[in-house]
């Protein structure tokens, strides 16, 4: 699961979603977010000898100064 927290709110999203999407485009918490998941990627707590894969979702904030990007995978490929 991912979690996001700011002040007083939460938001956890499952690892499902994630992997159904790839690409998460959100506003919650008053932020708003693009969370990426790879099921390939390895986290902090895999070896590479692991067989269960959990992937590394990254969050990031999806404001540049004052346009918000909105991101979107086609065929693989993130824009």
């Amino acid at each position: 699961m991912l979690t996001i927290e700011s002040d007083n709110e939460s938001l956890t999203y499952p690892f499902d979603r994630l992997k159904s999407e790839h690409v998460l485009n959100d506003q919650t918490c008053g932020l708003t977010i693009t969370a990426f998941f790879d099921p390939d990627a390895l986290n902090a707590f895999q070896s590479r000898s692991s067989e269960r894969i959990a992937g590394a979702p990254p969050m990031f904030n999806r404001n540049v100064g004052d346009q918000t990007l909105r991101f979107e995978a086609h065929n693989g490929i993130l824009e």
